[in-house]
This record gives structure tokens, sequence and C-alpha cells, in this order.
């Protein structure tokens, strides 16, 4: 069973993957630059399910398709 709505395409799961893992980030502050990007990654494949190989190409596609139209993370 599944909790909260079901998402309509992978676009918007992935979106929200994204945004999730823009959270995690924002909430450890300035300590995030101490921290791995296989620690944050695991954080967000433990919330979604996905594993940390899937999270990281989905979180690295995403960066590489905003860079220059959105503000750095």
């Amino acid at each position: 069973m599944r909790n909260g709505p079901i998402r309509e395409t992978t676009r918007e799961r992935h979106d929200e993957i994204f945004e999730y893992y823009k959270e995690i980030i924002n909430g450890y502050g300035p300590l995030v630059k101490g921290l791995s990007k296989e620690f944050l990654y695991e954080e967000v494949a433990n919330k979604f399910h996905y594993s940390v190989d899937k999270v990281r190409r989905i979180i690295s596609r995403k960066l590489k398709n905003d860079r220059g139209r959105a503000k750095q993370y």
C-alpha cells in the first residue's frame, strides 16, 4: 500500500526526489560540507526505497540539466 497520492509520471517522481535532496542539504546547513555525497544519496534512497545508484543518477541528471537555469545547490 502506498502512502500519499500516486505520482503520475517518472518526471514527477524524479522532481520529488531532487526536492527532498535539496531539503536534506538545507537541513544540515553549514555541516553539509563535512558530509559525503554518498551519505546524502543514502538518505534520499532510504525515503524513496530506491537504490543509491539510481538516486545518484537521478540527482546528477537533474543537476546537469538545471545548471545555468537555477541557483546552485
